[in-house]
């Protein structure tokens, strides 16, 4: 009886070593056939320092059939970041993380290395990996601990005094957009944002401002006014939102931005006596203005064409003979004027003359897709103008 259990064993130690012997030669000699080979890496390149203060930008090669991309950051072999672990979605082959957001929050600063890996027919390439360094801004505290971001929409965008409706959709396209960038750069370095956007004020649509009979010199009255007394409103309604806001914190900063009326609006209430207490204060942070009506070309603050906007040029404004720019706020106030947009590069007959302002005069056709106007925020031409509002304000208020 005991030579019964002996045997049966020796034989399954027999089965047990071929299978070891089976498993170990299979290991050995790899698959059947290779892996794809990762994509290619276009940014960043190897060796590379980014900054967590800016956005951090990831971009491959498109790989062909790839259904995403998988995008992975390691430090010392350990993950800090997935994008499919963390936010539950592959990628494009461009990843880009914003300052303050939960990405970058975790991976810090320090070296990282770069996975990336392309999902073809349900079956991953191999990985591409890169060693970067991120490195954390150094530039100088700011003053601002708090700071109102005050938006203003612009000619035609929709008033949507409604609680419901994010404030930075009520503020308009482009300063919401700004906002939107701005505030994530605010919590990376702990200062805290509160939006407002200035609704009670009619915001007159571009066709009700521009008109061909513009030329004449009898018209100009008669078709700015709509939008001259709209510009009034508004500007009691900013004033009545930043003294509130005053009074309920006095150390606050402000930042102000607005496209088209919105800038209007802005300029106005800097003449007033009002704004001009808030400048002799220095708690204006910032200001950002695009397409501006009030435009002036002939301070370094102005970036654009040579020539007025509109309601300086045909002298419509509440604001007189006061500096565009206060002194107080020079170099704190960044005004974008579009090469070939009749709103702040207004000459006279320009929405006649032909070829140059053939643009000018589409501006007319309700739903015109190619006027200058509307070119801000999306365009072929250059990247969107609040990138760089947005890059500035950075700068000057969060020292970034």
């Amino acid at each position: 009886m005991p030579g019964f259990g002996i045997i049966p064993l020796r034989r399954l130690l027999v089965a047990a070593g071929a299978v070891l012997v089976l498993l170990t030669t299979t290991f050995a000699s790899g698959p059947a056939s290779a892996a794809t080979p990762g994509p290619q890496l276009l940014e960043p390149a190897a060796g590379a320092t980014l900054s967590n203060a800016a956005p951090m930008v990831f971009r491959v090669r498109p790989v062909d059939a790839s259904q995403g991309y998988l995008w992975g950051f390691f430090r010392d072999g350990k993950p800090l970041w997935e994008n499919y672990a963390n936010e539950r979605t592959l990628s494009g082959p461009e990843y880009r993380i914003e300052p303050g957001s939960a990405a970058a929050n975790a991976i810090g600063s320090g070296p990282v290395r770069i996975w990336v890996r392309a999902l073809i027919d349900n079956q991953w390439t191999d990985a591409t990996l890169v060693d970067v360094q991120v490195a954390t801004a150094t530039g100088g505290q700011t003053p601002c601990h708090t700071v109102y971001f005050l938006g203003l929409r612009g000619s035609g965008e929709a008033n949507y005094n409604d609680p419901s409706v994010p404030v930075e959709t009520k503020m308009g396209a482009l300063a919401g957009d700004t906002y939107a960038q701005f505030v994530q750069r605010a919590n990376y370095v702990g200062v805290k944002v509160v939006p407002d956007a200035i609704v009670d004020y009619p915001a007159v649509p571009f066709l009700d401002v521009i008109h061909e009979d513009l030329v004449t010199e009898a018209a100009r009255h008669l078709l700015l006014n709509k939008a001259f007394a709209g510009v009034g409103v508004g500007v009691d309604a900013l004033q009545t939102v930043v003294e509130r806001a005053r009074a309920a914190e006095p150390a606050a900063c402000f930042i102000l931005s607005g496209y088209s009326q919105g800038a209007w609006v802005i300029g106005e209430y800097l003449a007033r006596p009002a704004g001009r207490d808030l400048v002799g204060s220095g708690r204006i942070a910032g200001v950002v203005l695009y397409a501006d009506p009030l435009f002036n070309p002939g301070y370094p603050e102005s970036q654009g064409p040579k020539y007025p906007g509109i309601a300086r040029a045909l002298g419509v404004s509440l604001t007189g003979k006061s500096p565009y720019v206060p002194e107080g706020l020079r170099g704190k106030i960044l005004s974008i004027c579009l090469e070939g947009d009749v709103v702040c590069n207004f000459r006279w007959r320009s929405l006649l003359d032909v070829p140059a302002d053939i643009a000018n005069a589409s501006c007319l056709a309700p739903g015109s897709v190619i006027c200058p106007h509307y070119d801000y925020r999306y365009s072929t031409a250059h990247l969107p103008t609040s990138d760089e509002g947005t890059a500035f304000l950075a700068r000057v208020v969060l020292k970034l």
